[in-house]
């Protein structure tokens, strides 16, 4: 069966992981072939040369924009925690703590993702 391989630097690649997933074709339902898993290092490598190579950036910046696009994945899979409101009642005697998200107003400049990934935002 024939494997699909990881293109990186211009070039193919096999995956070093050891590691494959099926590839299914949708109208048979059937494997195809596999695809190997990348590696850590793999994912880095491939990453961070599109990046320097698209963005002009050095590489450790490359890397540094990496890690950002983990952090923003991250935010963006736990929005829902932050969206929330929260009523804590008798916090303290006959004291109750209330927390209220509202929505937020773009300003030119700043990133906009957050405002959009929570479905409210207005543009000023």
């Amino acid at each position: 069966m024939k494997r699909l391989r990881h293109w990186i630097n211009g070039k193919p690649s096999e995956g070093s992981s050891g590691r494959y997933g099926p590839v299914h074709n949708p109208a048979t339902g059937h494997q195809e072939k596999p695809v190997p898993y990348a590696s850590v290092d793999e994912v880095d490598a491939a990453v961070a040369e599109l990046i320097t190579a698209e963005h002009g950036k050095v590489h450790s910046d490359a890397l540094g924009e990496v890690a950002h696009g983990l952090e923003i994945v991250d935010l963006a899979c736990g929005i829902n925690v932050q969206l929330k409101g929260e009523l804590p009642t008798q916090v303290a005697s006959r004291v109750d703590v209330s927390s209220i998200r509202h929505w937020a107003r773009l300003v030119p400049g700043r990133s906009a993702r957050r405002p959009v990934a929570c479905g409210s935002c207005g543009l000023t």
